[in-house]
């Protein structure tokens, strides 16, 4: 089943927004989209705004897309400790895999960064190894990315996930050198391609429109 898993260098990098805009993309196409979160946090159950956005990108109800929530606005596996819930990664991945069928592509949306932990030695990173989409990487335009995305990108090499590319995000207005020239800089440092750039308030989905998500969510999620 074709998929695409979105990960983040850190929270609040625009995750959503990537996933909505890719999923709204394609359903202009129109190809049938599932979305999914596993792992939501900060909310009440029920009323995560990342879900809620989801569901209104895809059309799915919101029950489709959670899988596993708490309400305080920290990490899972401390939100876990907290809440007296149990988090288990198998789990959570079964019940995501069990549910992708029902879609004929399928976009799933990570928590926070890759290494998020989700408990003790297991983080969003085993996650996406359960999981085995291709990822997209997220990441914010400024000062101090490029260090978060080769961070991030060597944590998914290590555990052979295969990232497929890197969309940068301006959370604010790109009014540094380092902000300006993160993307020229990234494609010096690294082979992993820059699918877009989506700059400050712009509309995502025009950022976005030239890639081909469908090839992508073709691709093996882990590396031969």
């Amino acid at each position: 089943m074709a998929g695409i898993l979105i990960l983040g260098t850190d929270t609040g990098v625009g995750k959503t927004v990537v996933s909505c805009g890719i999923i709204r993309l394609l359903r202009d196409q129109g190809i049938e989209v599932g979305a999914f979160k596993p792992v939501a946090t900060g909310y009440p159950p029920g009323q995560h705004p990342d879900i809620l956005d989801l569901a209104n990108a895809s059309g799915k109800s919101y029950e489709d897309i959670a899988c596993w929530e708490g309400c305080v606005p920290a990490s899972p596996s401390l939100v876990a400790r907290l809440e007296g819930k149990k988090l288990d990664v198998n789990s959570i991945a079964a019940s995501v895999v069990c549910r992708l069928p029902l879609s004929k592509f399928n976009v799933v949306e990570g928590a926070g960064g890759v290494l998020c932990p989700l408990g003790p030695r297991v983080t969003v990173a085993e996650l996406a190894v359960e999981l085995a989409l291709p990822c997209v990487l997220v990441a914010r335009r400024c000062l101090g990315t490029l260090n978060h995305i080769l961070l991030s990108l060597e944590a998914c090499a290590s555990r052979g996930l295969h990232v497929a590319g890197v969309v940068l995000n301006a959370i604010t207005p790109p009014h540094d050198i380092a902000s300006l020239e993160a993307g020229s800089e990234l494609a010096r440092l690294t082979e992993v391609p820059i699918l877009a750039q989506i700059g400050f308030q712009v509309n995502p989905e025009m950022a976005m429109s030239t890639v081909d998500w469908a090839a992508i969510g073709n691709l093996s999620g882990v590396k031969k």
